[in-house]
Order: structure tokens, then C-alpha cells, then sequence
């Protein structure tokens, strides 16, 4: 059945044609309740648990239809494909009251309007919350659900073996705080696994979280998130894409899991090539963005923190590196296209590429902050290993970076006989762990606290010295050839701070950037490279004296502190490297 697509926009009418929801039958608990189209807003006018589902009919739409939900605790929020994607799509499961609606606006992805179509809808299903069995079956593709508590996940193993993992219980708190900023938090999804309880707790940020399952007599799994993180179901963050509804970490049910059959031992049938030229494993917070923009990491700016949002959490994984570093397909694509661009007017080029493995499930794979031009046309398929694009600089704030993403989309037939939809976020960290898997690195090399005597001559004589009319305390760390400066100021506006290398004569100075430099020392005779690099504050590095490197500018409407790494080495050798951002989190290495 071609269903007759009812178009609303958001507008000076924002508030017209709303429909009350009439429970049918004169009761809710008995089955469901539809409310057809047209509206703008849904307002279902009952009390109680429910599954919210959306109906559309097939339209050339936006892929990025941004729908809301105004519950008895909150706002989430979700962004769906309308794009000849007809059907039931799922928007997750809520506490409903008589104030509680359903929302669709035309804006799509980073609150950006959808100028190719508005949203629409054709009607609304509210399900009654009640415990579910699911079914699924291990295969080449790992197996993503969510689960309320009380609902049963029957997973039936290569071998014929089902095992059954009910939901019992979810919890999650901060553990590490800055001030007001939470800088580490843990989460918790406990189950009964074949009748014998287990309890899989996660810190975010960690490397074991960046994509390492666990194992359990013989299944891989990776907890992924439970809703107690997030402030509208009572926990202490809030998305930092909210506002954009650009992805969503928020399960749309209690908690969120990705699983496999530890016989298969894959997430995928196809080998996963590394995306970018990574050199080592395992991934680390360090290499994100700040240190904090991994998978649900806490995001916080200095300059407005605290901030009436709050803590926000970040929706993929943002790895830094140099410019124009290149980026290939991790696997065959059917196709890929930029649903964001400059050339289309957006703020950022930003790629999606699309696997449909079988009639049941797709994946999108999606990477930002791609540079120009770009590598190749739009709407083809790729095969894997193809370079397709140039990336880490386009609007990517204070480091360059990019923003990895990986979206599922798992399909089934409704009650009704049409098809229904469930997509999530999930951690793109378990396709590193498959690409680690298939094509192995060497391990990273375990960042340790080292005495003074085992440091760099250059490092040892460096010192960081407030300029005049600064005041506050200065705290160094040293970790081998890099030195890790904090400075508190007692002032919002300082003069300047000023680095000296006793003994150290600058030979050579290179401002990189405002915040960024580098340089050769001597002494001696013997020379060193150093490179210097101030937190994302407009900070100008400029040559002082012979011996000092001087940050005149220090601004802060929030008396933020100061925070630097220096690297030294032989000349020419790796301090260099840290200027396009590797290893570089200042946060995690001078807060503690």
C-alpha cells in the first residue's frame, strides 16, 4: 500500500493541526494506539510506558528528518531517513504523560534545515511496554539490540547452542570530576546469561572501551550504553549533538548491546582495511580530540563552562591527525555521497557511505571534516581500499581531526505486513578492533611516569614562568621527552607566561600556529628539536629571548587554565610529530 504523504513544516504554524490521540477500544493496556496524519505535533494525551513508532509511506525525503519526543522526564531526540524508506521506524520506548508529544520538524542534521523536503508523517503507534523475546541468529554480521529490562535476547550460536541473556538491571555514575566538568564516568549493564548472573561495567573514556569486548564462555560482547548516563532519564549528561540531533549515543531503549559468536569472531564477512593510516593499537583517549571526543566522552569548552547544557556527551570518535591525511574505504560500499558539503552550502564536508549486507541489515560508515577537492564522484559504489577522500582539517576546531561514525539499521515486517525499522549509533571502535584483527599492528607503547634523570637534557631545563602581572601556581609533569606545564591563573586577564630553556640557546624558532611552535636548541654543541604547543585558548607564541619562548595573550573569560606539552628529541626527530595533534590530550595528563 502507497501511503499519501502529508507534508508539515516548522514554521509560524508550529503549533496548528495537533491531534489528540483516543484510546482505542476506551483503554490503552488492551493494544495499540494510532493517531493518523496530518500534524506537526502529535499529542497522545495518555499516561504510561509505551514503544512510539512513526509510519511513512515511500517519498523521495530527507535522510536526516529530525523527530522529537517530549516525555514525562525530558527531550530526546533522533534524526531518521525519509529517503524512499517507507514503513514503521522505531523512536524509542518512553514514560508518557498528558503533556508528553511527538514532535517532526524540517530540520535535519545539525538543526540544519532539510532544503531538499520537509518531514513528514502518516501516523503515529504507541505499543504498551511489556517484556520482549527477541531472536536472533549468529552470522557474519555482529548482532546490535536494545533491551529494556525484563526483555530476553535468545542468540542462537553457530554450533545450534541458544543462549539467553535477559536484562536485569543498569546503573551509571561520574567517577572523575574537573570542577563542575566530568572528565570520567563508568556504566554498568548487569544480565542473567544462561540463568548465571554477570555484570559488564565500562569506563568512558578508556581504551578498553574503544572498541575491546568482553568475552563470556564463548560470546564477544560490547556494552555500549544505558540511558542512566543521560539527564533526561535521570543520569548527569546531556548529547552534545542534541541541539544538531547529528547522532545520538542515547539508547532509544534501557541499554544498548553489540554481540557475536566468539567461533565467528568477527563483526563483519568482509576484511576491514584501516580507514586512516593508523600506526599502533590499542586506540586511546589521547589521540582524541582534546582527549575527550571519543565515544561518549564528556565534551566541555573552557571558554562558556559551565554552561546551561551541562556535561555533553560525544557521538563517535574524533582521531586526530595532520591535515589532508587520507582516508580509504574500510570495506566495499554500494554507494557513498556528501549529505553535507561546502559546495552545498553547509559548514562541513561531511561522508557517508552505505553497506547493504542482505535485505535485513545496512550499515552507513560515515567520516567529517573531509578537505577539498574531492578524490571521487558522488553515487558510485567503492571497493574497499580505495582512497576516497583527503581529511582532518574542514572545521575541525583547535586540532585537526576526523569524526568517525558507524550507524545500524536492522529490518523486519510489522504486525500490519509492513516493513519496520530499528537504526542506532553505535561505537565505531569495533570496526578498529576487526581492522586490528585483520591486518595487526604493533602495540602502542604504554605511557609511564618516568624520574627526572631519564627525561631529556631539554626537557629537565625548561621551565614556564608567569609574565608580569600574572599570579598563580605553575605545576610541571614529565613524561620522558615531554614536559606538561599547568598553570592557575588568580586572574581572568594575564599579561603573558613566558617558557625558558636554561642554558638552552633557541637557534631556530617556527610558529605553526597561534597556539603552536616549534624550533631547534643548543647547548654546547648539542643540539635539540622542541616542540611547543599551548591548549586551544588563541594563545600567539612568539621568539623571546634567546632562550625563551613567550605567550603574550591570555584571555579567558573564564580563568581557564593554561595548559602546554613541550617535546624534545634529536633534531629533526619525533617531538616534530606532535604538532598535528597524536598523543596530544592535555586534560588526562596534567589533571591528576
Amino acid at each position: 500500500m502507497r501511503f499519501r504523504r502529508r507534508d508539515f513544516m516548522l514554521g509560524a504554524a508550529a503549533l496548528a493541526g495537533s491531534a489528540a490521540a483516543a484510546p482505542a477500544g476506551g483503554g490503552v493496556a488492551a493494544g495499540e494506539v494510532t493517531v493518523a496524519g496530518p500534524a506537526l505535533e502529535f499529542k497522545p494525551g495518555v499516561t504510561g510506558a509505551f514503544d512510539v513508532w512513526l509510519k511513512w509511506g515511500d517519498f523521495d525525503g530527507h535522510e536526516d528528518a529530525r523527530f522529537e519526543v517530549e516525555h514525562a522526564s525530558g527531550v530526546a531526540g533522533y534524526a531518521l531517513s525519509q529517503s524512499h524508506n517507507p514503513g514503521w521506524h522505531f523512536l524509542g520506548t518512553y514514560n508518557l504523560d498528558r503533556a508528553s508529544r511527538v514532535l517532526a520538524t524540517n530540520r535535519g542534521a545539525w538543526n540544519q534545515p532539510n532544503l531538499r523536503a520537509p518531514a513528514g508523517a502518516d501516523a503515529l503507534k504507541l505499543a504498551p511496554v511489556k517484556p520482549r523475546t527477541i531472536e536472533r541468529r549468529a552470522g557474519g554480521l555482529m548482532t546490535v539490540v536494545e533491551l529494556n529490562v525484563g526483555d530476553e535476547l535468545r542468540f542462537t550460536c553457530a554450533d545450534g547452542r541458544t543462549r539467553r541473556l535477559r536484562l536485569t538491571g543498569t546503573s551509571a555514575a561520574p567517577t572523575r570530576r574537573e570542577g563542575l566538568a566530568i572528565t570520567e564516568f563508568s556504566f554498568t549493564q548487569e544480565y542473567e546469561i544462561d540463568g548465571r548472573r554477570e555484570s559488564f561495567t565500562c569506563t568512558v573514556p578508556s581504551s578498553d572501551f574503544m572498541g575491546r569486548p568482553f568475552e563470556r564462555d564463548g560470546l564477544l560482547l560490547w556494552p555500549d550504553a544505558v540511558q542512566d548516563i543521560f539527564a533526561d532519564c535521570g543520569g548527569f549528561e546531556i548529547e552534545k549533538d542534541f541541539r544538531h540531533v547529528a547522532g545520538t549515543c542515547r539508547p532509544m531503549r534501557r541499554a544498548r548491546l553489540m554481540l557475536q559468536d566468539a567461533a565467528v569472531g568477527r563483526i563483519c564477512p568482509d576484511k576491514c582495511l584501516w580507514w586512516y593510516g593508523e600506526k599502533f593499537w590499542p586506540l586511546s583517549p589521547e589521540q582524541c580530540y582534546m582527549g575527550r571526543d571519543c565515544w561518549m566522552g564528556t565534551w566541555y569548552e573552557w571558554r562558556t563552562f559551565p554552561s546551561p547544557r551541562g556535561n555533553e556527551v560525544h557521538c563517535g570518535i574524533d582521531i586526530n591527525m595532520p591535515r589532508s591525511s587520507p582516508l580509504q574505504t574500510p570495506i566495499a560500499l554500494d554507494g557513498q555521497h556528501y549529505f553535507h558539503s561546502l559546495k552545498k552550502g553547509n559548514n562541513n564536508n561531511r561522508w557517508r557511505g552505505v553497506r547493504r549486507w542482505n535485505a535485513a541489515e545496512t550499515w552507513w560508515l560515515q567520516s567529517h571534516h573531509i578537505d577539498t577537492p574531492y578524490l571521487v564522484p558522488e553515487d558510485v559504489p567503492l571497493a574497499a581500499g580505495v582512497r576516497y577522500a583527503l581529511s582532518g582539517g574542514q572545521w575541525a576546531g583547535d586540532f585537526c581531526h576526523t569524526h568517525f561514525n558507524l550507524r545500524t539499521f536492522t529490518y523486519s515486517t510489522a504486525a500490519d505486513g509492513e516493513r519496520a525499522e530499528e537504526s542506532f549509533w553505535v561505537n565505531p571502535g569495533v570496526l578498529f578492533w576487526q581492522m586490528q584483527r585483520d591486518f595487526p599492528l604493533p602495540p602502542r607503547k604504554p605511557v609511564v611516569d618516568v624520574t627526572a634523570a631519564d627525561a631529556h637534557p631539554a626537557a629537565l631545563a625548561m621551565r614556564m614562568k608567569p609574565g608580569a602581572g600574572s599570579k598563580g601556581p605553575v605545576s610541571v609533569t614529565r613524561r620522558g621527552n615531554v614536559a606538561f606545564f599547568k598553570f592557575d591563573p588568580t586572574r581572568k586577564l594575564d599579561a603573558g607566561v613566558e617558557f625558558f630553556f636554561d642554558g638552552w640557546r633557541v637557534v631556530e624558532f617556527r610558529e605553526i600556529s597561534g597556539d603552536c611552535a616549534a624550533g631547534t636548541l643548543e647547548k654546547g654543541g648539542a643540539k635539540a628539536s622542541f616542540a611547543v604547543r599551548a591548549n586551544a585558548q588563541r594563545r600567539y607564541l612568539r621568539q623571546g629571548a634567546a632562550g625563551a619562548v613567550y605567550a603574550p595573550v591570555y584571555d579567558l573569560g573564564n580563568g581557564a587554565p593554561l595548559l602546554v606539552k613541550a617535546a624534545f628529541g634529536a633534531e629533526g626527530g619525533e617531538p616534530l610529530k606532535t604538532l598535528d595533534g597524536f598523543d596530544w590530550c592535555y586534560e588526562r595528563f596534567n589533571l591528576g
